[in-house]
């Protein structure tokens, strides 16, 4: 049972719909039978059983780069949700899977755009083929409601001329997206399906199963091993790299989405990933970290323009809902805003789309995945983490403390913004440091986040003040120009009162002990 929430309607007579499974596996013997009781304190009783006869085809690339994710493509007729399905891991036993009712035979374009950052160039073609007979039981709950429902799957793996080649039995138990504690729902029906003889699996997809080793091999790029010290500088490299550009690629996959808060979370992977270029620079091949680094420069600014506007009106309603409460009428100015920023958001959002789209973010993509393989580092990546680190660090906070000790309450915004930059910079440099190096090294980064949030407040609110400047000179009528002058000087005040609270917080990390551990 899952939740089903529609989320767009394409141009042509397909249908797109997005639901949620929570669910768990269970490997049975041939003679299990499903026990007639399973009730609990959450499951009252059973339906009568109802049997589907099915099939289903199986989508992936030649070397099967989306059951190495866990993702499944299919196209399956017979079980009463005919069409296509893409079926994107949340967590164990937590799912989400996208339908297009289409009778299309190749895989619709809206779901071979949410995993291109897998498939890249790479066609899709059938990979396996099943068919299922299915036995269907809903769960009750105590007042007769539906709250989950189990499923007996024969499974037969059929090759091309309709030959059975393999087979296995599947149990599966899948609590109803509106049930108030899934996860306990599922406990107490697997505590009575294990006592009668069933196996929890590893929840691996079925289609992996049919497919056999090669469908659980590495993913692209492998996932990182934990650093630990004593580790080469070099595995300390390659470990950033896969754990940054799995999760950059994780994003792409939520932006095409809409999902919230994925384009910041894309935009924080591009920036780690140029962090580690940056710090490791002196053990890195030269103009491969350059022309890597250019490039996360770019998909990192298209970004950016969605990401700067959605914080923006964020702020900026907040501090319209604070005028608010001291009795001025805002209603008008926070329309006249949105409305100003949205055009921006649009143009903005359409260049992103059309970022992931091109070549050159294709080109992008191999590159990361590439690196993340196999960094090419030299000679000098070979001696440990934590004789190298340590001044690569140095080098970022000697740049932050030559522009963060000249601010002063009188400085330009400019100098205020670009000591930012470089807070940010030797944060990510003593956060690449943290695994190998420890306590001192997680305890600088917190300080340089510290320093680092207060100069971002500044330059929120410089900005913020300065868009409302330039919308205020539009067409703003007088009652929202009197309402956006009064957020303006809000804004001015907030980087006033910013500016005056660095200066405690830098002399808190200016400290000889808080860097000692760099030998700086």
């Amino acid at each position: 049972m899952s939740d089903r929430t529609p989320k767009r309607r394409p141009a042509d007579d397909a249908s797109v719909v997005t639901v949620r499974e929570i669910e768990t596996k269970f490997a049975v013997p041939e003679d299990f039978v499903v026990p007639d009781d399973l009730s609990s304190g959450l499951v009252g009783g059973l339906t009568q059983a109802r049997t589907t006869e099915m099939r289903t085809l199986y989508f992936d690339t030649p070397d099967l780069r989306l059951a190495r994710e866990g993702i499944t493509l299919r196209r399956r007729s017979g079980g009463g949700d005919d069409g296509w399905h893409l079926k994107l891991p949340r967590r164990v036993g937590d799912r989400d899977e996208i339908r297009v009712s289409s009778g299309a035979r190749v895989p619709p374009a809206e779901l071979r755009n949410l995993v291109q950052v897998y498939t890249r160039a790479e066609a899709l073609r059938r990979v396996a083929t099943l068919e299922t007979t299915r036995i269907t039981r809903a769960l009750l709950g105590p007042a007769g409601d539906v709250v989950g429902e189990i499923v007996d799957d024969e499974v037969r793996v059929v090759d091309s001329s309709g030959n059975a080649t393999s087979s296995f039995r599947e149990i599966e138990v899948e609590a109803a997206a509106d049930v108030d504690d899934p996860g306990a729902l599922i406990a107490d029906v697997s505590a009575k399906l294990t006592a009668n003889g069933a196996a929890e699996t590893d929840q691996t997809p079925k289609a992996v199963r049919a497919l056999g080793p090669a469908a659980r091999g590495d993913p692209e790029p492998p996932l990182a091993a934990k650093p630990r010290r004593g580790v080469t500088a070099g595995a300390a490299i390659v470990s950033h790299l896969r754990t940054n550009t799995r999760a950059f690629m994780a994003s792409d996959v939520g932006v095409r989405r809409d999902a919230p808060d994925s384009v910041h979370q894309m935009r924080v992977a591009a920036r780690r990933l140029r962090s580690t270029l940056r710090t490791f620079r002196p053990l890195l091949d030269e103009e491969w970290a350059a022309t890597l680094s250019v490039e996360l420069a770019w998909i990192a600014d298209v970004l950016g323009e969605v990401r700067d506007r959605e914080v923006l009106l964020a702020r900026l309603r907040r501090h319209l809902d604070e005028l608010a409460q001291t009795g001025v009428d805002t209603v008008a100015a926070a329309e006249f805003l949105a409305t100003a920023v949205a055009v921006e958001m649009t143009a903005a959002s359409r260049a992103v789309s059309a970022a992931l789209r091109s070549r050159r973010y294709r080109r992008l993509v191999e590159q990361l995945v590439t690196s993340a393989t196999a960094a090419p580092v030299t000679a000098a990546a070979d001696d440990t983490a934590k004789s190298v680190v340590p001044a690569l660090v140095s080098a970022a906070w000697r740049a932050l403390a030559k522009r963060a000790g000249r601010l002063g309450d009188d400085s330009p915004d400019e100098d205020f913004h670009r000591a930012r930059i470089f807070a940010k910079r030797t944060r990510y440099a003593a956060e690449l440091a943290a695994p190998v190096l420890g306590k001192p090294a997680r305890r600088f980064a917190k300080q340089v986040t510290d320093v680092q949030e207060v100069l971002g407040e500044h330059h929120d609110a410089v900005v913020a003040e300065a868009v409302i400047r330039r919308v205020v000179t539009g067409d703003a009528p007088a009652p929202v120009a009197f309402v956006l002058g009064l957020l303006a000087a809000r804004e001015r005040a907030a980087a006033d009162v910013a500016r005056h609270a660095f200066s405690a917080v830098w002399a808190g990390l200016d400290q000889p002990a808080t860097r000692k551990w760099l030998g700086a």
